[in-house]
């Protein structure tokens, strides 16, 4: 069987199927990217070291048979909230309103709260979703601009919460307690995870 052009895997397979790092490609080798995050290994294979990844997008713009594309865009806070601000009509009637969530909010709590504080202020109820994994401080500036914790306790037990996710839940419960003798609302959540 031929190869596809730009992959290693042997026709009759769609160019549409290929994952970045089955594509044959020098190109970002070649290409004087500044990371050095792309390398071609002993059996062929591309690779892309993501921990060098800086997000800029050079690799994107330089792969010629583009294989590879950026994801998403950045916002500004302002942007966000006008976002956010179509939906009031549906707010004010079904008392909802903003929820971020995804990830972990405390990993962007610099804009994260920005877009909170920018929502309470407009009368917009506001909800994050988080592991309670961070800083005091920086759980204290998200919080600044909630309304309603939805807090994911993964397992009371220390032992059992270290084996299971690889960190200790002695910060998490401290969160969980500071925020609870601030008054905050919080909903506890337990994922139940069958097996």
């Amino acid at each position: 069987m031929p190869l596809v052009p730009q992959s290693r895997v042997r026709a009759p397979r769609s160019a549409a199927h290929l994952l970045p790092h089955q594509v044959y490609c020098l190109w970002g080798l070649r290409s004087g990217l500044p990371q050095h995050v792309h390398s071609l290994g002993e059996d062929g294979q591309r690779s892309i070291d993501w921990a060098k990844c800086q997000s800029c997008g050079a690799c994107a713009e330089a792969c010629a048979p583009r294989a590879l594309a950026m994801c998403g865009r950045k916002w500004t806070v302002a942007e966000v909230v006008r976002r956010v601000e179509r939906n009031l009509p549906f707010f004010r009637n079904s008392g909802g309103g903003l929820t971020i969530s995804g990830g972990e909010v405390t990993a962007q709590a610099r804009f994260s709260t920005a877009v909170l504080r920018a929502c309470q202020e407009r009368g917009i109820h506001t909800a994050v979703e988080t592991c309670g994994f961070a800083r005091p401080e920086v759980m204290d500036q998200v919080a600044s601009g909630v309304d309603l914790f939805l807090f994911d306790i993964k397992h009371m037990d220390p032992v059992e919460h270290k084996r299971l996710t690889g960190v200790s839940n002695e910060l998490i419960l401290d969160n969980l307690a500071r925020l609870a003798q601030r008054g905050k609302d919080i909903q506890v959540r337990v994922p139940l995870i069958p097996g």
